[in-house]
């Protein structure tokens, strides 16, 4: 009953009840601000730092988008929820994504930067190859098991047993920057790059013969339709299709009404007819979403994407990806994602 009369007795009670309330608040604290700064990441995504130069689909709304400062963002939601997987790499740009299934996709970017996950992106490990300081600008796989890497120098890399092991592959001694690859079949691919360069094989890429070439603009990207056509595009306008799996190549002019349009195009994508709808040849580059549903006969041109009303003339796109049902994103300069479900109306999502 001393005790319990003690002034010391209700001093060490008020110290306990002081931690315990102290603790609990604490905690409180930290959980407000964790909560905090998760509604900052996403009120502040739309001005992303991050220019964002790759993207891929991995089937069933689900995305991977790659960018400057090693950045990785993946969705499985058509985008209205993105998470980061990024690469601590400051100051390097992943440029090229590719998944082959779900969980096993490549990335690649300057720097000589290759990277592999297994599992859905939520770890990366590097993947060796001896190319120094070299810039790679595109990872590509023709099937689960054969795929492509190509960037500077000229460098072509190859693998046959899904990125277990990568050889490299000769092409002419000269300077050059490659951009993109792709296969007809096993055995016939082409590949392309600065200064209108372009490359045919026909024997799984152990050679490579250049070919004459209608520009001297830099060739950026290639889309195969099928095992004989396929389109390329460029900077200033330049938009070329082949009917003969790459041996000839025919100039598609690009317009706005009347207006040639010169801007840089920076990707081509071919989406198939759905219903009773017209195939469709997708482009866009410098302030550029075109489409024409006659072989670039005439194009149908984006003026605005929704949400907030964006001049697309203003804004610089860098790559696109479809999904199976012709849904797609966009991405471009200063973390820009849009979205859509049809490939005409397109929505800024960040």
């Amino acid at each position: 009953m001393k005790l319990l009369k003690s002034p010391m007795f209700y001093i060490l009670g008020l110290v306990v009840v002081m931690i315990v309330v102290g603790y609990h608040l604490k905690h409180k604290t930290v959980e407000e601000q964790e909560g905090n700064i998760i509604r900052e990441v996403k009120k502040q995504f739309p001005n992303h730092p991050y220019d964002l130069y790759g993207a891929c689909s991995v089937g069933q709304g689900r995305y991977f988008v790659v960018g400057s400062n090693g950045v990785i963002l993946r969705s499985k939601d058509m985008g209205k929820t993105w998470n980061e997987c990024s690469l601590d790499q400051p100051g390097k740009n992943l440029i090229s994504v590719c998944f082959t299934s779900e969980d096993t996709g490549w990335v690649v970017g300057t720097s000589g930067l290759a990277y592999e996950t297994v599992d859905a992106g939520q770890n990366w490990s590097r993947v060796k190859l001896r190319i120094g300081d070299t810039c790679l600008k595109r990872v590509y796989f023709f099937n689960d098991k054969q795929g492509w890497i190509v960037g500077e120098g000229p460098v072509i890399f190859c693998t046959s047993d899904s990125g277990k092991t990568w050889q490299e592959r000769n092409i002419e001694n000269e300077m050059l920057i490659l951009n993109d690859i792709g296969f007809f079949n096993a055995n016939v691919g082409i590949t392309i790059g600065e200064t209108g360069a372009v490359f045919y094989t026909e024997d799984g890429g152990n050679t490579w013969t250049r070919q004459e070439s209608a520009t001297d603009q830099a060739l950026m990207r290639i889309c195969i339709v099928n095992e004989n056509e396929a389109w390329i595009c460029g900077l200033n306008g330049v938009l070329f299709r082949t009917e003969d799996r790459g041996k000839t190549w025919k100039s598609v002019t690009v317009t706005n009404g009347e207006t040639l349009i010169q801007d840089h195009i920076f990707n081509c994508k071919w989406i198939p007819a759905v219903g009773t709808g017209n195939d469709l040849i997708f482009l866009i580059g410098d302030g550029l979403i075109a489409r024409s549903f006659d072989l670039g006969m005439s194009w149908r041109h984006t003026q605005q994407v929704t949400n907030n009303e964006s001049d697309v003339s203003y804004l610089w796109f860098y790559d696109m990806v479809f999904d199976e049902n012709s849904g797609g994103i966009i991405v471009g300069k200063n973390g820009f994602i849009a979205f859509s479900e049809d490939a005409e109306r397109w929505e800024r999502i960040h």
